[in-house]
């Protein structure tokens, strides 16, 4: 029976408006996500007063932290506690030695590469050895934690910029 065969009433029954509550629970996740995104710019725009975009440009946390995680992998290879193991170690030297050089390598062109690696590897030290470092209570992974948590701040901005608004990243495409 094609939609011809129907009634006139049968067919005004059928495109009938959705009831009150479905209207809104179609409605919220837009609500939810201008809420959202207000939130996020806002504290954005609070972030970026604190650490001026010129500081993602610098090289200088990167490659202290480098040199910082460099000079403990002898304590490391001792086992000293609070600090990774001795090949994680290593790892997280050369991706804060990849780093340094991505941010030293960033152009006017290309503001972002630099600092979200330096951002991303921050965050992976961080979420690994946090815990190991604060109940250790020694100075050489405290300084370390110090140090990445210093260069998750300068760089994560530009990163958490270019991730929610894009901005840099039209940059480079133009």
């Amino acid at each position: 029976m094609s939609s011809q065969d129907h009634p006139p009433q049968q067919q005004q029954q059928q495109q009938a408006p959705a009831p009150a509550p479905a209207r809104a629970a179609a409605a919220a996740p837009a609500l939810t996500a201008t809420v959202e995104t207000a939130f996020v710019k806002n504290v954005l725009d609070k972030w970026r007063a604190a650490v001026p975009e010129e500081m993602s440009t610098w090289s200088f946390p990167a490659a202290l932290t480098t040199a910082m995680c460099i000079a403990s992998l002898p304590k490391s290879a001792t086992k000293m506690p609070g600090l990774p193991p001795y090949l994680q170690l290593v790892g997280f030297t050369s991706m804060f030695a990849l780093s340094t050089w991505a941010v030293h390598q960033s152009s006017d062109k290309d503001k972002v590469n630099g600092p979200s690696t330096a951002t991303a590897w921050s965050i992976m030290y961080l979420v690994t050895n946090l815990r190991r470092g604060i109940m250790s209570r020694q100075t050489i992974p405290l300084a370390i934690l110090a140090s990445t948590s210093m260069q998750l701040g300068i760089y994560g901005i530009t990163a958490a910029e270019s991730f929610y608004y894009g901005a840099k990243v039209d940059e480079v495409d133009a």
